[in-house]
């Protein structure tokens, strides 16, 4: 049984511990995948949630701690599965929301996670590719070094969409001179591929919104 983090009895802080210790925890995700070259194997999924309570004089309330897991099982034709990696997450409102097998048209694997801030749309991705050997975390090259010196003019990063592995392609959103930090108006479009075990940029493009003139609000008033 895949055990899970427990939480500390520090009541000003929820702290995690090696995630291989004595309390078993619910488990949230099972998924069956076929890595390239290594075989049957099987994701799972675990989350541990816990309330510290405190007592501080006149309050008194609770710490809601919440440690995630997430390991990866190769599963022989005959005895015992076997814990190969896993990772937990070490804050107490991080989640692991999703955890994705993908085989590309290289003949690689790639396991990608996403780990979210608890109630919102804040997200992180962490990637590792299968070497035919090791898991190791999916870099990038040097090719991303030039990329973002060709932003349009008083547009900077903002926020990258996770990267869609099943066809290579990731989403960047650009923060214009005019923007609220809210609401970016630009993006970058990137087509990705593996140059070896690293991550590289095939291509990119932008999408800037064209600022409406005098002229364009007058023909389209008038249509």
């Amino acid at each position: 049984m895949l055990k899970c983090s427990t939480v500390s009895r520090d009541p000003d802080v929820c702290a995690y511990d090696d995630p291989a210790l004595e309390k078993s925890c619910e488990v949230v995700g099972i998924q069956k995948a076929d890595i390239y070259g290594a075989g049957p194997h099987i994701i799972l999924r675990t989350r541990h949630s816990e309330s510290v309570p405190y007592d501080k004089g006149e309050e008194e309330g609770a710490y809601h701690c919440q440690a995630d897991e997430v390991a990866l099982f190769e599963v022989p034709e005959e005895g015992q599965a076997r814990l190969i990696w896993s990772d937990a997450t070490e804050h107490p409102h991080l989640s692991i929301s999703d955890v994705q097998l993908y085989s590309t048209t290289e003949g690689k694997s790639i396991l990608a996670m996403l780990y979210c801030k608890s109630g919102t749309e804040d997200c992180t991705q962490g990637a590792l590719i299968w070497t035919g050997s090791q898991w190791e975390k999916l870099e990038r090259d040097k090719r991303w070094d030039s990329v973002y010196e060709d932003l349009p003019t008083g547009y900077q990063r903002h926020k990258s969409l996770p990267i869609n592995f099943a066809n290579m392609t990731q989403e960047e959103h650009l923060l214009g001179p005019d923007d609220a930090a809210c609401c970016p108006s630009g993006r970058m479009n990137f087509e990705l591929l593996l140059q070896g075990n690293k991550l590289s940029v095939g291509s990119y493009g932008f999408f800037i919104p064209v600022e409406e003139t005098e002229e364009m609000r007058e023909m389209r008033a008038a249509e």
